[in-house]
Parts: structure tokens; C-alpha cells; sequence
């Protein structure tokens, strides 16, 4: 071997090796790149998830009745229209969403969201009774269908300006030429307090206070032919009672007119008259009917309560009733859970907002005595009370 030939074969060896390491941080760069593209599709949001629908967009959706929508549709999204019967803005310092039912011609539904997409929607403020268009996202909450509007933007109200009767035009421009002080929105839960006021808590230190009251309708009296009264309702709340006073313009708005017997949400501005406190409602928007069930309708049967450490699994499905003390409320999605302890023991009490009158739940609290009628469920391992639809929940001495 010459002398130079070691010194060649060292140089190709590290040409070799040169080579080598070359070719590995190539590898590895490509194996780094694919793990980067394999984690951006992990965290890529779900195909599911829905983008905001385009303005005018809503208007090319095949629309679906509501008695169309069943378990086969879970995970897909889906056009209903209808008109609002009510939104039920979430309780102050709550966990619960907003709750607008709208109703076809084939039945009702709930549709479910959150403050960032009640912001979003636009012509909010006349909501409740106006025609609708939506795009929902169908999902299911232990066994039951939800409806989820994903975007303010999938709701579209149907009804124009160009559509209102001269009375609406004529309550809109009456709204606008005589504003409230500090002007509130109702519907949004943040100007006044989300949970009513009873007829007795109404008093005349609130004097020109913007309130909300809840009460059964007691009467109703229409303005005399050719004279310029306004209308009169009296709500009550047991013993109590408060005058309630608007006039045609506004009566005219009112979707579902004050009867005698149902349960009424009405705003207002509190006055005086002769030293006792009325509500003055300057929109027919802020008249809302709560339940048209009379309050005489069928209580609890306290005698057919059972002692809670007597349910067993071997039960579920089948009608109870109990007895007992409320614990501490847990916000559920779309209903209130709470822990109903007897002497013999402690089940869990469920009631779901779409099927619970409202005036039912708004009566239940911490450290209430209640009996209520429901059908045994179990939930993680737990027996469960899940109250019936209805007047399923009352307090008892």
C-alpha cells in the first residue's frame, strides 16, 4: 500500500459518515414535520363543530318539523322555523344557558346557548313572538334530545319591519319618543334582576324602579268605547295584589293576551297611586305568559310518600313519591338537581327546566320541606327522583 492511501481511505470514511449524519437530520426533520401535521389534525376542531352561517344563507336550509327530530339525528345540524313562546334568560350568578322555545305546527322545542351567542343575535330585543329561522345542532343530554344554537348567526328573525301591523309600528315609535331613563332590556337578565319579583314585594319605595313582577291574572278590564284609559290587570299572589296599567298601542303588541287564572311575567315602571304602588308596561314585548295551567291544578299526594331508604334499584322506572328537606341546589344543563333528605335517608331530586313550570322551580330553595312525585332513575351509580312534567314539586309545612 502507498503512503497516501491510508489518508484517501480516511477521507472516504468520513465523506461516509459525513454523508450519514446528513441523511439522519434529514430524517429526523421529516419525522418532525409529520408529527407536527399528526397533532395539528388532533387538535383540529371537530368536523362537527358548526361555522356561523352567512347572512341570507338560513334561507337555502331545508327546513325540519319538529316531531322530525329524533335519536337518528344526533350529531347533525338541522333548520327549524316557528314562532318564540318565551326565552328564559339564565338566574343571576347561575351556570344555566339561555332557553328560546319555539314552536311549528307539529310541536315545541327548547333550543339551548350562552350569553356569547345571545350577544350575537341580532333583533334580539323582539325576540319572544316573533317568527324564526335556526340552525341547531342536535346532541344528547343523559337520554334526552338537546337543540344547541352554535352561533347568534344561525337565528334569523323572520318578521320585517315592513311586515309589522300599523299597531307595532305605532308602539315602536310610541318607545321612541318616550324612553325609559336608563333604557333596559328584559330579555338580556342584566339591566334588572333575572328573577322576578312576587306581587307582595312590589312596594312604593321602588317609585319610578324598572321591575319585573310575576303574578296570576285576577282580572282583566279593557279601556270603555271612546275613552283614552288604559287597560287594567290585576295580578295576585295569594292575598296580594298590584294594578297593572298600559295602553292599546301596547295591548296591541301583546302576543298572547292576559287571561283570567294564568300566570303572567309582566315590566314595568313602579308608580304611586293614592299611596299604593302600580306597574305602568310601555311595550308589549315585556308581557309575557308564563303557564296558562290554573293554580288549581292537581298537588302532590303527601299521604303516598314513601321513606327514601325504602327505593331500590330493582324500582326504576316506576312512579314515587317523597318527602323531605332540599339541600344545596347543583345547576344541571337545563335543570336544577337537588339532594331531598328524609329520616331514613337522602336521594337525589331532578328537575328539568323544559318540563317543570317555572313557578314550581322558582318556590324550591335550600332547606325547603317538599314533597314531590317522580320516577326513579339512577345516575352514576346513584338512585335519582326525576320529577315528573308538571306541578310534580311543592312546598309543604
Amino acid at each position: 500500500m502507498k503512503p497516501t492511501e491510508p489518508f484517501a481511505a480516511g477521507r472516504r470514511i468520513q465523506a461516509r459518515a459525513g454523508a450519514i449524519s446528513i441523511a439522519t437530520v434529514v430524517a429526523l426533520l421529516v419525522a418532525l414535520i409529520v408529527l407536527t401535521f399528526v397533532l395539528n389534525r388532533m387538535t383540529k376542531a371537530p368536523e362537527s363543530a358548526l361555522p356561523a352561517t352567512s347572512a341570507g344563507a338560513l334561507a337555502d336550509l331545508a327546513i325540519v318539523k319538529m316531531n322530525d327530530i329524533d335519536d337518528a339525528r344526533i350529531g347533525s345540524s338541522v333548520a327549524i322555523a316557528g314562532k318564540v313562546l318565551d326565552l328564559f334568560p339564565p338566574p343571576a350568578d347561575s351556570k344555566r344557558p339561555y332557553g328560546l322555545k319555539v314552536a311549528d305546527d307539529t310541536g315545541e322545542k327548547t333550543i339551548n346557548f350562552w350569553q356569547t351567542e345571545y350577544d350575537q343575535i341580532q333583533g334580539k330585543d323582539v325576540l319572544v313572538g316573533a317568527s324564526v329561522r335556526v340552525r341547531v345542532a342536535v346532541s344528547s343530554y343523559q337520554g334526552k334530545l338537546q337543540l344547541k344554537l352554535a352561533h347568534g348567526q344561525d337565528l334569523e328573525i323572520l318578521d320585517s319591519a315592513a311586515a309589522q301591523t300599523p299597531a307595532q309600528k305605532a308602539a315602536a315609535a310610541y318607545e321612541k319618543e318616550t324612553p325609559l331613563a336608563a333604557p333596559r332590556d328584559f330579555s338580556r337578565g342584566r339591566s334588572v334582576p333575572s328573577t322576578s319579583l312576587s306581587v307582595g314585594q312590589v312596594t312604593v319605595a321602588q317609585q319610578g324602579q324598572t321591575l319585573r313582577v310575576r303574578g296570576r291574572v285576577d282580572s282583566v278590564r279593557a279601556p270603555a268605547e271612546g275613552t283614552q284609559q288604559p287597560f287594567a290587570v290585576i295580578l295576585k299572589d295569594g292575598e296580594a295584589s298590584l294594578r297593572v296599567t298600559y295602553w292599546s298601542n301596547v295591548n296591541d303588541v301583546i302576543t298572547v293576551k292576559p287571561t283570567p287564572g294564568a300566570l303572567f311575567e309582566m315590566e314595568g315602571i313602579v308608580e304611586v297611586y293614592r299611596e299604593t304602588p302600580q306597574l305602568r308596561v310601555k311595550s308589549g314585548y315585556k308581557v309575557k305568559l308564563v303557564d296558562d295551567v290554573p293554580a288549581s291544578a292537581p298537588a302532590v299526594d303527601v299521604s303516598q310518600a314513601v321513606p327514601v331508604a325504602s327505593i331500590t334499584a330493582a324500582e326504576k322506572g316506576q312512579t314515587r313519591v317523597v318527602k323531605g328537606t332540599l339541600g344545596a341546589p347543583r345547576a344541571l344543563r337545563g335543570g336544577v338537581a337537588y339532594a331531598l333528605a328524609d329520616d331514613s335517608g337522602t336521594i337525589d331530586l331532578v328537575l328539568w327546566e323544559s318540563i317543570i313550570p317555572v313557578e314550581v322551580l322558582g318556590a324550591l330553595g335550600e332547606g325547603a320541606q317538599v314533597a314531590a312525585i317522580g320516577e326513579v332513575g339512577e345516575y352514576e351509580g346513584k338512585l335519582q327522583i326525576k320529577a315528573a312534567k308538571g306541578y310534580s314539586a311543592m312546598v309543604v309545612p
